[in-house]
């Protein structure tokens, strides 16, 4: 597995997306695209929305059309010390793709 951060260009829009994590798996044996397993959004001083999460869902459907990687079981993930809007918390259960870390999980575990 391999963790990083990464910017990644959408050339139809014309624009670019960083990303704060991203992980990676191993290819399937014989070869075969890279799974992505996580994208993420971190932030310390501020405070995590819907929007955050819209904005990872549009760049793991950009990750579904790259030839190389699968982004097929990408999973979600925002983290924040400042904590999550109620909206992103409403919308975030029940998704299993959806991972939500505050201090407390951080820290504490899940």
């Amino acid at each position: 597995m391999q963790v990083g951060s990464a910017n990644l260009t959408d050339s139809a829009a014309r624009t670019s997306h960083e990303l704060d994590l991203v992980a990676l798996g191993e290819p399937a044996l014989g070869g075969g695209p890279r799974p992505v397993l996580a994208i993420g959004e971190v932030k310390w001083g501020r405070t995590l929305g819907q929007p955050d999460l819209d904005r990872l869902d549009g760049i793991r459907e950009l990750l579904r059309r790259r030839p190389g990687v699968s982004g097929e079981r990408t999973r979600l993930l925002l983290s924040s010390a400042v904590g999550f809007t109620d909206q992103l918390v409403a919308a975030s259960a029940g998704r299993p793709d959806v991972l939500l870390v505050d201090l407390e999980r951080l820290y504490g575990g899940d």
